[in-house]
């Protein structure tokens, strides 16, 4: 049967307009971050400028990339990162279906057509032998030639399975592209998210691990997509010949100079973030076991970026978020299932059968509150709370 699948209604990012008393998350920001704002009021220069351009090297440092171009989010990161690896109309990119609809998005926004390849139910990373499998398919078709690039998702900071996805699409000859969103600081096999595919891509929004409050970052070894990339963030401008020539039609994809003093301010907190989160989720680990609460599987070198557990398969995850929301603890779905939101059903029909792991971890994954101010008193009222959820449902 086609047409959307019964999944948890999205909740929708809210928690500005809603006091909870446990959010689902908060930046941590302090008096560092607020004196490299004021050192750039005080200069009066506030648009992209050396501010941006460090921050660009402590990240393009960190995940061990030629190049950082800094944007204005990672949805802009993704849909440049797509046009500067060549990426046209009627072209088709692999894409991730369990992730924030804007990995789609940017594929649509090329003018290219989204083809979903389903996920591993336990890591939510797409599967690698599925990819496989559906290159294969393409190839014994004659198609291959019209699938221009793969786009994975480290799903909530968790890089596990990218090395065989890389892998496969180096057998392919096509290249891979990271939306690496959540995963800054992530690493798989001792090689950092985002340095992996031809491009990566990260996001600095309040939930991810640092913020800029907005923005985006593209890494890359490749020259000629850096290039593009600064161009076209900034209107097509580039020097030539001493002059400053439009040389290409370009949008206005810039970071603040405010926002790049935050980044470098953030950057140094990064480790520290990282260990925080880390530790708050090896916690959470221990407490939900007993509830059957089964957790991501996240490589050992995952950056958590979101909690997210699969509820017991009698118990509707809809209901505990609904239920631990009305207690004042802030939780919503794990995250999009993108080819059964209203406009990719329609535009493509998907059954649930087509993609039976994405619909099966959609119905079931709630993300609870973490964040690394976040105490143990904190995480044992979340699980309280759980559990008592737990046996109202049940019975």
């Amino acid at each position: 049967m086609k047409g959307s699948p019964r999944l948890p209604r999205s909740f929708a990012h809210n928690w500005e307009c809603e006091a909870m008393q446990i959010p689902i998350t908060r930046p941590v920001m302090g008096d560092t971050e607020l004196a490299a704002i004021s050192a750039v009021l005080d200069s009066g220069y506030l648009v992209q400028g050396a501010r941006v351009a460090e921050f660009e090297r402590l990240v393009a440092d960190h995940v061990g990339s030629a190049h950082a171009v800094a944007v204005s989010s990672c949805t802009a990161a993704l849909r440049v990162g797509l046009l500067g690896l060549g990426i046209v109309p009627g072209d088709r990119v692999i894409a991730a279906p369990y992730s924030w609809v804007a990995t789609a998005n940017v594929i649509e926004l090329c003018g290219a057509i989204p083809i979903f390849v389903d996920i591993d139910p336990a890591t939510f990373n797409m599967d690698a032998a599925l990819l496989r499998a559906r290159l294969e398919q393409l190839s014994s078709s004659g198609e291959i030639g019209t699938v221009r690039a793969i786009m994975p998702v480290h799903t909530f900071g968790s890089a596990a399975g990218i090395g065989e996805l890389v892998q496969i699409a180096a057998e392919f000859s096509i290249p891979l592209i990271e939306d690496a969103a959540c995963a800054l600081g992530a690493t798989e096999n001792g090689r950092a998210a985002g340095s992996l595919g031809a491009v990566g891509c990260f996001s600095f929004h309040p939930r991810k691990i640092i913020t800029t409050g907005e923005g985006g970052m593209i890494v890359t070894n490749d020259d000629r997509v850096a290039n593009f990339a600064r161009t076209f963030r900034n209107h097509g401008q580039q020097l030539v010949d001493g002059s400053v020539e439009f040389v290409m039609v370009g949008d206005n994809l810039r970071l603040t100079d405010m926002q790049g003093a935050i980044g470098v301010a953030q950057m140094a907190r990064l480790p520290g973030l990282i260990e925080a989160r880390a530790r708050l989720a090896m916690r959470y680990d221990e407490l939900l076991a007993p509830l059957r609460f089964t957790p991501q599987r996240r490589s050992s070198g995952a950056a958590v970026q979101s909690y997210v557990v699969l509820a017991p398969r009698e118990v509707h995850a809809s209901e505990v978020i609904s239920e631990l929301r009305a207690r004042g603890i802030e939780a919503t779905v794990g995250t999009n299932t993108i080819p059964f939101t209203r406009y990719y059903s329609n535009r493509y029909g998907l059954a649930e059968a087509d993609l039976p792991h994405t619909v099966a971890v959609g119905q079931r994954a709630v993300t609870l509150p973490l964040f690394p101010q976040m105490t143990e008193a904190d995480q044992d009222s979340v699980v309280q709370a759980v559990a008592e959820i737990v046996q109202v449902v049940v019975r």
